[in-house]
């Protein structure tokens, strides 16, 4: 609905291309997993957390910085923000911890 297509054009290839990088490292990530009798199951989960982790900071200060250069409102970005990025993880811990 928004005037803004280009930039919100733009925040979803990078959504699309943290997704992509995101799938393949957690790709390697089962197939050891599965498949190597050394690797310890902990540690490949704490780095398959701290990649997503990592990969979801970049893409939040990609957004950032895409609506700094176009001259976006900063209300907008702190709307986007928590209506599509904190309010369902939000909603995804309360089911998961049996609040809901």
């Amino acid at each position: 609905f928004s005037e803004q297509r280009e930039i919100f054009n733009e925040y979803l290839v990078t959504i699309y291309q943290s997704d992509n990088y995101l799938a393949l490292i957690l790709f390697f990530i089962i197939v050891l997993l599965a498949y190597s009798l050394k690797s310890s199951p902990v540690a490949l989960l704490m780095a398959g957390i701290i990649s997503f982790a990592i990969l979801y900071v970049i893409r939040t200060t990609r957004l950032f910085l895409i609506f700094i250069k176009r001259g976006v409102s900063t209300f907008y970005l702190i709307l986007y923000l928590c209506a599509l990025e904190i309010l369902p993880v939000l909603v995804f811990w309360k089911y998961l911890t049996g609040l809901v």
